[in-house]
């Protein structure tokens, strides 16, 4: 909202009206001096350097005018939800890596332009496994939460993942997420009994 006033005294010479110079495809400006948009604006779409510098006029009655700046600065909100690109990953680990070790690497992007809307704060797992041995870090990197034994129940884990932003919301459609333990020498060959007892009848063989 932009304000001017004429010190001339009347209604004639003393009241003033707005216009903006040139043909704007953004604004108008209506007789109490308020800029108005002509159609919604769109941080993604219409950043402040897109935003060309509004010339406004301000007229007296008697023909006398003068002019101000007027920039518009588009402020961003969280209206995009934060996607993921690709949304299947498929990857296998061997059972002796150690904890910590990163099996997978998410990708996630959210179109908001300001950092306090694009920026992934936390991933959730959901649909997981009983004794799920991993875990999923702020980067987005999926690693190992404890040791793995391909001798176990399961050796093959399928599981979802759901991503939010900072400003609340969450991935379009989670992430499936699966992963093959793979399996390494690490059993060392017994005999099923500690002493073996046998016997032969002389000259028979």
């Amino acid at each position: 909202n932009i304000s001017a006033s004429d010190r001339d005294q009347g209604s004639v010479y003393g009241s003033v009206s707005y216009s903006i110079a040139g043909d704007s495809l953004h604004c108008i400006v209506n007789e109490h001096g308020e800029v108005i948009n002509r159609r919604p604006f769109d941080a993604e779409r219409n950043s402040t350097m897109e935003m060309p510098r509004l010339l406004v006029n301000v007229y007296d009655g008697g023909g006398f005018h003068s002019a101000a700046t007027v920039q518009i600065m588009v402020v961003d909100k969280n209206d995009n939800r934060p996607q993921f690109d690709p949304t299947a990953y498929k990857s296998s680990v061997k059972e002796d890596a150690p904890i910590g070790t990163t099996v997978a690497a998410l990708r996630v992007h959210d179109l908001d332009v300001s950092k306090e809307f694009n920026s992934v704060k936390n991933f959730t797992i959901s649909q997981s496994p009983k004794h799920f041995p991993f875990d999923v870090k702020p980067s987005g990197a999926i690693v190992t939460s404890a040791q793995l034994d391909y001798e176990s129940e399961n050796t093959n884990y399928a599981f979802t993942v759901v991503a939010y932003d900072s400003g609340g919301l969450s991935t379009t459609a989670p992430a499936k997420v699966n992963i093959q333990v793979l399996n390494v020498p690490d059993v060392t060959p017994s005999f099923t009994q500690t002493v073996y007892a046998s016997s032969v009848v002389e000259n028979s063989g």
